[in-house]
């Protein structure tokens, strides 16, 4: 991938006319600009100017490409406390609504791909949860002149294993910001935790 020059030359005079003096000069500066070949700006071999492109993206590149990569390191902050590992977590999804429940836990999944998860169950629950009831179509009419009501709902059951705790975070809070109206979540973590202290060492015998 190579990088080509926007000139300011590549603007129709029409419009080079109609720019105001503020334009022409952010005009100029942005012909010192690079443009990476094959980006949205450049079309047909020709290149289309950018009025957004602001020159505050470039001092802060050479800024940061001025400095040296020992400066660069320094200024990352390091956690003090470690990351929380979890062993497992369950993620269930309950719908009235098959198609939609189908189509979200298939949305869970490419996510739990695009970041590296390991999914170690994903169970598809076999018969929906019924529940009936049976009423009169009037309080006015007999028994007979009855209609019965159902709520079928459909359960997914999804189970993640090894994960770290910013993972998590950032796992669990994509797909509920991307929740579907109609389908609720439950979230079980099952957290690794270090043994205490008393139980690492035996206890001393007991002398008689």
């Amino acid at each position: 991938m190579f990088a080509v020059k926007c000139l300011s030359r590549y603007l129709s005079p029409r419009l080079q006319s109609s720019l105001t003096p503020k334009y022409k000069h952010n005009i100029s500066r942005l012909s010192q600009a690079w443009i990476v070949s094959g980006s949205p700006y450049q079309h047909n071999g020709s290149l289309h100017a950018c009025f957004s492109c602001s020159t505050n993206f470039a001092a802060a590149a050479n800024e940061v490409l001025g400095k040296p990569i020992s400066s660069l390191a320094e200024s990352v902050t390091v956690p003090s406390e470690p990351d929380v590992l979890y062993h497992m977590i369950e993620v269930e999804i309950r719908s009235s609504d098959r198609a939609v429940l189908v189509s979200y836990n298939r949305a869970i999944s490419l996510t739990a791909e695009n970041l590296g998860l390991t999914i170690s169950h994903n169970e598809v629950g076999a018969k929906p949860h019924i529940r009936r009831w049976t009423v009169l179509k009037s309080r006015h009419v007999h028994r007979k002149h009855g209609v019965q009501y159902e709520v079928r709902t459909y359960h997914h059951k999804i189970k993640l294993e090894r994960l770290t705790g910013s993972t998590a975070d950032t796992f669990l809070e994509y797909i509920q910001r991307n929740l579907p109206e109609g389908v609720s979540m439950r979230v079980c973590r099952a957290r690794m935790e270090k043994l205490p202290d008393h139980l690492l060492t035996p206890p001393s015998p007991v002398e008689n």
